[in-house]
C-alpha cells in the first residue's frame, strides 16, 4: 500500500494555483456605501431599530479584501437609545477599498460607510479569493490517534480548513441559512479506510439501506450503501462506509461536484454540492472548496507514508 501510495501521492495537487494580479477596476463596479437599510438586517430576532439611533462601526474586515455576496462586512452598535445591532452586507461580490469610519465616530443614516469595487467575472473572483484564503485553506488538520493498550490506531481529521468542525461541509441548492448541511470527512480504524457522514437533517437520518452517490469530475464515482445502523439523536446523526484505496485515489486525483442522498425507505432523496459561501469557515467559493476536498485526500494519504502504514 505504501508504494502505490507514494505513485499517487507524486501527483501533488497544488492550493496554489497560479493567479495573476487584477486590476479590479476593469472587471467591476466602483460604489460608494452610504448607511441604508436595504444593507442592514438584526444581527439577533426580536430586537428593533429607529431612525434617531447613532452607531459606532465594528469592521469585520480590512481595506483590500474580497467580500463574498452577503457576507457581514461590519457591526453597527447603538449609542444613544440602545436599540438593536445593525450587520452590515452587500448582495455581490467585491473588493472593499477604503472605509470612511473608525470606532469613535457616531454615524447615522445615509452618512458613507465605505467604498468597494464591484466584481462581476467570477473566475477572476474566485481566483484572487483563493490567494486571499489560502492560510484559512492551509489550517486542515488529521491526527493519528495510537491506543496504547490494544495498539489500534485511528487517522482523523480534527479541522476542515479554518474551522474546528471534523466534516467538510455541502449544502443543498436551495439552503440559505447554513444550518442544514450534510458533512463528510475520510478516516482510517486500524486499517479500514471509511467515508464518515454527518447530518443534522431529521428526514435524512443515513439509516441502515440508505444510499450515497457522489460524483467527480472525469467520470469518478463512488457507490455505497449503509450497511450498519445509524448512530446519534434527533438532528445529529452519523454513519460511515468502507471504502477502497482506489476511492481514495479516486478523490485526490478528480474534483468532487456533488452527492446524492437517497433514503430507500422514505423513497426520496437530497442532493448536496458546496454552498453557502457568506459565512463558511472553511471554504468561500465553488473553486476553494474543490481544493481542500482533494487537499484533505492529500493530507489523509500522507500521514499513511509518514506512519509508514501498509
Amino acid at each position: 500500500m505504501k508504494n502505490f501510495l507514494s505513485r499517487i501521492f507524486n501527483l501533488k495537487p497544488s492550493l496554489s494555483p497560479i493567479v495573476n494580479q487584477v486590476d479590479y477596476s476593469e472587471n467591476g463596479k466602483f460604489e460608494v456605501i452610504k448607511f441604508e437599510r436595504k444593507y442592514c438586517k438584526l444581527l439577533f430576532e426580536g430586537q428593533r431599530s429607529v431612525d434617531t439611533e447613532r452607531y459606532i462601526v465594528e469592521m469585520l474586515v480590512k481595506s483590500g479584501e474580497l467580500i463574498v455576496a452577503n457576507k457581514e462586512i461590519a457591526i453597527l452598535k447603538p449609542q444613544i437609545h440602545g436599540t438593536g445591532n445593525l450587520k452590515i452586507f452587500l448582495p455581490f461580490d467585491c473588493r472593499l477599498e477604503n472605509i470612511y469610519t473608525n470606532g469613535n465616530e457616531l454615524i447615522k443614516e445615509n452618512d458613507v460607510l465605505f467604498t468597494v469595487t464591484q466584481i462581476n467575472d467570477k473566475t477572476i473572483f474566485q481566483e484572487n479569493l483563493l490567494k486571499q484564503n489560502q492560510k484559512n485553506l492551509n489550517k486542515t488538520e488529521i491526527n493519528y490517534i495510537l491506543d496504547d493498550f490494544s495498539n489500534e490506531y485511528k487517522i482523523k481529521f480534527s479541522k476542515i480548513g479554518a474551522s474546528d468542525f471534523r466534516y467538510f461541509k455541502l449544502y443543498t441548492e436551495d439552503e440559505r441559512s447554513g444550518a442544514d448541511y450534510l458533512g463528510i470527512t475520510i478516516s482510517n480504524y486500524n486499517g479500514t479506510l471509511c467515508l464518515e457522514f454527518y447530518s443534522v437533517s431529521d428526514t435524512f437520518t443515513l439509516a441502515k439501506g440508505d444510499e450515497v452517490n457522489l460524483l467527480f469530475e472525469n467520470n469518478f464515482r463512488i457507490d455505497i450503501n449503509f450497511s450498519n445502523g445509524l448512530n446519534g439523536q434527533k438532528y445529529d446523526y452519523r454513519n460511515y462506509a468502507a471504502i477502497s484505496i482506489k476511492d481514495v485515489k479516486g478523490i485526490f486525483e478528480n474534483n468532487f461536484l456533488k452527492l446524492k442522498l437517497t433514503s430507500n425507505r422514505k423513497r426520496i432523496y437530497q442532493v448536496y454540492t458546496y454552498g453557502h459561501f457568506a459565512h463558511n469557515e472553511q471554504y468561500e467559493s465553488i473553486l476553494e472548496g474543490k481544493l481542500l476536498f482533494k487537499e484533505m485526500a492529500k493530507k489523509f494519504i500522507q500521514m499513511h507514508l509518514d506512519k509508514n502504514l501498509e
